[in-house]
């Protein structure tokens, strides 16, 4: 025998040993909040980056949703996507995605930069086509209760399609439903901040509403979506950074400019 089939041998055998891995939690449905629009300093369109150089500064935000592929499977909701039918216009009764969706948005806990919210977002048509809709309420960081002054997150908002009629349901294409405004606050101690998509508190009933497999409906609950082991929806947030001071690229750049003047006369 060969000693490169011993090793091929050997090692399987050790694979076999290994515990298996982990099941992957496979959320139906997608949802993040991102850069809408290029923005000269800030970052480009779709970033889930923005970076921050002020107090003062806005940055504009938009929340898309995607319903998973094919194949996806979510143990939490004993459910697989074995099937996917866009709503073309007509087909309600059969089409999939997701018909309506309650969320917060909420600034990460911690000591690096703020944003606020100053308005609540503005929703697509196709997220107004329902009734309850609802672009959100301004709340105090950390609070359930309206400000006045300077609210930091929104909560409660709802978007809604018509009846039974799915919206943003395109696999692994996110679509735009929500659009924002964050202004920084605070710069905190220069560590990066976020702010975050959760479903909302305002309703524990009844947080989304979606269709799969030919219009088969699936309701996640203010349960199975914060403490179940395989969540149905996943979220995805904005991460708030420090950008790089002028000087500081330009010392880089001189720095780059060093290391390859070594190399070549080494």
């Amino acid at each position: 025998m060969s000693k490169t089939t011993k090793k091929v041998i050997i090692g399987a055998a050790m694979a076999a040993l290994l515990p298996a891995a982990a099941a992957v939690a496979s959320p139906l449905v997608n949802l993040r909040l991102v850069l809408n629009g290029t923005q000269a300093g800030i970052g480009n369109d779709g970033d889930s980056v923005a970076n921050v150089t002020s107090v003062g500064q806005t940055i504009n935000v938009r929340l898309e949703t995607a319903l998973a592929a094919v194949g996806t499977t979510n143990a939490t909701m004993s459910a697989t996507i074995t099937s996917k039918t866009d709503y073309d216009g007509s087909n309600a009764a059969t089409s999939d995605g997701v018909n309506s969706l309650r969320f917060d948005v909420r600034n990460g806990a911690g000591t690096g930069i703020v944003g606020d919210f100053d308005s609540v977002f503005a929703l697509s048509s196709e997220a107004t086509a329902g009734a309850g809709q609802t672009g959100g309420t301004l709340v105090s960081k950390g609070t359930s209760t309206a400000s006045s002054t300077d609210p930091n997150e929104i909560q409660g908002t709802k978007a809604v399609g018509a009846t039974s009629t799915p919206f943003q349901n395109s696999a692994n294409a996110f679509r735009t439903f929500a659009t924002g405004v964050i202004k920084v606050s605070s710069l905190g101690d220069g560590g990066a901040g976020s702010m975050n998509p959760v479903l909302s508190f305002s309703n524990l009933n009844a947080p989304a509403a979606l269709f799969i497999n030919g219009h088969q409906p699936v309701g996640p609950s203010w349960a199975n979506q914060n403490t179940g082991a395989d969540k149905p929806v996943a979220y995805q947030g904005l991460s708030l950074q420090s950008a790089p001071e002028p000087a500081s690229l330009g010392l880089l750049g001189m720095a780059a400019v060093g290391l390859i003047r070594r190399r070549r006369q080494a």
